[in-house]
């Protein structure tokens, strides 16, 4: 099993994402029913390890997370664009909401994942050495902005390879709750990490 922890977009969202996809060659788009904000890639795993990760999933308590996508940008490894993205406006609980998932991952037996998040969701993959052109496309679109709206739930995906793009299977849902309150101490952690102050 090749799963991972996400946020899904609203419809309504994936429609304002699919409306800037396009304009740049030698870039793979991704399909609009596929866009979702990554908490945990978790990778190829047996029964049980997903049931202990599920099991820890179910123990967090957060609350629902009102937001808009905000601003494009790119990932490049080695001078070489390999990624473009959308972020958030004010990414703070989204941190505050994968350090919960980061440690319930790590109860679960998983070790501590090496990258630093940084909250996005992928619009687009260069295929490898690729020379894109994009100044033209970040120009038009660097100041993307999507409706308002709010993530009131993660799940917990398994992703399964097909003859065209990857397919998204939802193996279980943990509701987010409005009525719970995170604290300004994990917001505090959250803008610390995110800021560096």
């Amino acid at each position: 099993m090749r799963i991972f922890v996400a946020l899904p977009l609203p419809k309504e969202v994936r429609q304002d994402l699919a409306g800037i996809c396009g304009g740049i060659a030698g870039t793979r788009w991704i399909e609009p029913e596929n866009f979702h904000l990554t908490l945990r890639f978790i990778g190829e795993i047996g029964r049980g390890q997903a049931d202990d990760l599920h099991t820890e999933l179910t123990s967090i308590r957060f609350p629902e997370i009102e937001c808009r996508l905000s601003g494009i940008g790119t990932f490049e490894r080695r001078g070489h664009v390999t990624m473009l993205w959308a972020g958030l406006d004010h990414p703070q609980a989204v941190i505050a909401l994968h350090d919960r998932i980061e440690a319930a991952a790590r109860r679960a037996g998983f070790p501590c994942e090496a990258r630093k998040f940084k909250p996005h969701v992928t619009l687009s993959r260069f295929r490898p050495h690729s020379m894109p052109v994009i100044g033209p496309y970040l120009e038009m679109h660097n100041a993307f902005s999507s409706r308002a709206f709010v993530f009131d739930r993660f799940n917990l995906y398994q992703s399964r390879l097909g003859h065209g793009s990857a397919i998204y299977d939802v193996l279980s849902e943990y509701p987010l709750d409005q009525k719970v309150y995170y604290g300004k101490e994990a917001l505090a952690d959250a803008d610390e990490r995110l800021f560096g102050g």
